[in-house]
């Protein structure tokens, strides 16, 4: 079949006409299926070529930076423990380390932990009594469960406290705390906690605990007394 010149134009017309047609209808669905993701709650972005670019979240000034997926925590996956620190995962205690080297009254590291900022936190505290046998190591009737029953719950003395009960004069000497904790336990080194000791008439006796061979006792407050201080990183010790 022949064509004339004047008809041979008017089919490349049309041939260019439906290819046009034919684009923007490729373009308007590309348009719609991203617009029906976003409805799932997916976050869609199309780029010049109809695909789906990956989404980058806006800073404080308007530019962009790459999103940092938290772990099962809720906390960044890479996060670290800040210096001068130490994280008890067992008990979600944050401890002060290394402990200061010198020793003081129980008022006064009272306040001393008040006033503490340290890891970009400020909400430290003096321990209580629990909380520091929770650092004892190597000394059963110490240790969280132990024998010795001075412990929030049980502060009165003698009714809580057996000497025999609350002390190890067989372990070594050494630091009887976690390895990771720095500070001084040599031989005579207490550790004041926040915990009063009841059954007296007055409430000027506070209980500590001595990590070199680990026992437990009590100390007027105006006695002198090493300290270490703790914040609750999550709900701990019942």
């Amino acid at each position: 079949m022949k064509y004339k010149v004047g008809e041979t134009m008017k089919i490349s017309v049309n041939v260019e006409f439906c290819f046009r047609w034919v684009w923007v209808l490729a373009m308007v669905l590309s348009i719609l299926g991203c617009a029906e993701g976003s409805n799932d709650g997916a976050v869609c972005e199309c780029d010049g070529d109809g695909e789906t670019a990956d989404a980058e979240v806006p800073d404080g000034d308007g530019e962009t930076v790459d999103a940092e997926a938290p772990d099962g925590d809720g906390e960044t996956a890479d996060a670290e423990t800040p210096d001068g620190v130490w994280f008890d995962p067992a008990t979600g205690l944050t401890w002060e380390s290394p402990s200061p080297p010198k020793t003081m009254n129980w008022g006064a590291a009272w306040n001393y932990c008040y006033e503490r900022d340290i890891g970009g936190y400020d909400d430290w505290r003096l321990p209580t009594i629990s909380e520091l046998r929770s650092l004892v190591r190597n000394c059963p009737q110490l240790e969280i469960g132990g024998s010795c029953q001075v412990t929030d719950n049980c502060l009165g003395y003698p009714s809580c406290s057996e000497t025999d009960s609350c002390l190890c004069p067989d372990a070594g000497g050494g630091c009887h705390w976690p390895e990771e904790l720095e500070g001084s336990c040599e031989a005579g080194a207490y550790f004041w906690s926040s915990s009063i000791v009841l059954n007296f008439t007055e409430t000027e006796k506070a209980w500590f605990i001595g990590f070199y061979r680990p026992d437990l006792g009590w100390n007027q407050k105006g006695g002198q007394a090493n300290v270490r201080c703790v914040r609750q990183s999550r709900p701990g010790l019942e």
